[in-house]
């Protein structure tokens, strides 16, 4: 039996400059998907920082001491109610910081996007990698065209020899 007819057929995978507008608008979605996934990894830094998990052990504490005498189950329950009411503000507060990242994955996944960054009279050109149907990797190529006026040569010109 050949080692080719055990395995699957896979897709293929290639890299091809986007031509079709909806190569484009997949990978506008992709970027759109790239930056909302990055407020999971910063809302995951920001729980897990020492500062964070420092603060939240001393509210903890700080209820365990003034809230618990000691004397009855209902003390240790208040406690547990205060404990999970700490880790809600710091969820909350977590979600409130990363809050822009979703906001911004809203506006860039669009053509208005692309127009507005542009200073300068640009094109702009999307390389896609494509496993399959789907796209799965793309980098946004901006072409921007610097105005006649300042070229290198000109500018070369005007600038005074040294040692003549």
């Amino acid at each position: 039996m050949s080692q080719s007819a055990s395995q699957p057929d896979l897709p293929q995978l290639i890299t091809y400059p986007a031509v079709s507008e909806d190569d484009k608008i997949s990978a506008l979605r992709l970027i759109a998907d790239s930056v909302a996934q990055q407020r999971q990894t910063a809302a995951k830094s920001l729980i897990s920082h020492p500062l964070s998990v420092a603060s939240l052990v001393l509210l903890i504490s700080l209820a365990g001491k003034y809230q618990y005498n000691g004397k009855s189950l209902g003390d240790l329950a208040f406690v547990g109610t205060t404990g999970a009411g700490c880790i809600m503000i710091l969820l909350v507060l977590v979600q409130w910081m990363t809050s822009e990242y979703l906001e911004e994955a809203a506006r860039v996944g669009t053509w208005k996007w692309l127009q507005s960054e542009s200073k300068a009279p640009s094109e702009d050109g999307f390389l896609v990698a494509k496993y399959g149907d789907e796209i799965i990797g793309t980098i946004l190529l901006r072409y921007t065209h610097l105005p006649a006026h300042s070229s290198k040569s000109e500018n070369a010109q005007k600038r005074p020899v040294l040692g003549s």
